[in-house]
């Protein structure tokens, strides 16, 4: 958590020493009491299921990110963080970073305040996937960039902002980042998927 922006409370002060002790928990604690259990001059809710609020990056790990939410602290996974697939969370994210999220779940106690939550970023967003259907098509090439490379194959994000899962090109596998050529075919939009295969690579391994 080494760089996280934090709340915390002045629980004593040493006049001699010149040393201020903090506690993060009880402001985390502060925070949750008025934003999950209290509500708004309406008499609504502050915080609620499908509500988009600001988060606070505190921690990021191979498969996906922690964050901080307004008093609450929960981990969000690699699935949850892009429309797009990303290869590794602790280069796409930075702690300290404000992103915007979905809340999906909330379970509260109130006999002591605490908060459980389930959080997405990518559902904080449009679905590109829909106005993506549209603008591409079956048999058609487009130009785009290695955003993972896994055991499925590659997958190239497009332009259109979503990603197309191609096979392993015979001439060997494009690095991440790199540009290529793919040609789309096949679309399944309730499955959100899009695949096709790589005809050109301007870089490989």
């Amino acid at each position: 958590r080494l760089g996280a922006e934090i709340d915390y409370v002045i629980d004593k002060v040493d006049e001699e020493a010149k040393v201020a002790v903090g506690n993060r928990l009880k402001a985390m604690a502060v925070k949750r009491k008025k934003y999950y259990f209290g509500s708004d001059k309406y008499g609504n809710n502050i915080l609620y299921p499908d509500k988009i609020a600001e988060a606070r990056v505190v921690a990021t790990i191979i498969n996906g990110i922690f964050v901080e939410v307004f008093g609450v602290e929960t981990f969000i996974p690699s699935a949850e963080l892009s429309y797009q697939r990303i290869a590794n969370p602790e280069e796409a994210f930075t702690v300290g970073e404000r992103v915007l999220v979905r809340i999906s779940k909330i379970e509260k106690n109130p006999d002591d305040f605490t908060v459980s939550i389930v959080t997405s970023i990518k559902r904080a967003k449009e679905d590109p996937y829909q106005k993506a259907v549209g603008k591409l098509q079956v048999g058609s090439q487009y130009v785009g960039r290695v955003s993972m490379v896994d055991a499925n194959g590659v997958f190239v994000h497009l332009p259109c902002g979503v990603d197309c899962l191609c096979a392993f090109p015979p001439r060997g596998r494009p690095v991440l980042n790199a540009q290529v050529t793919v040609v789309v075919e096949g679309i399944n939009l309730p499955r959100r998927r899009i695949w096709g295969k790589i005809t050109h690579s301007a870089r490989v391994i």
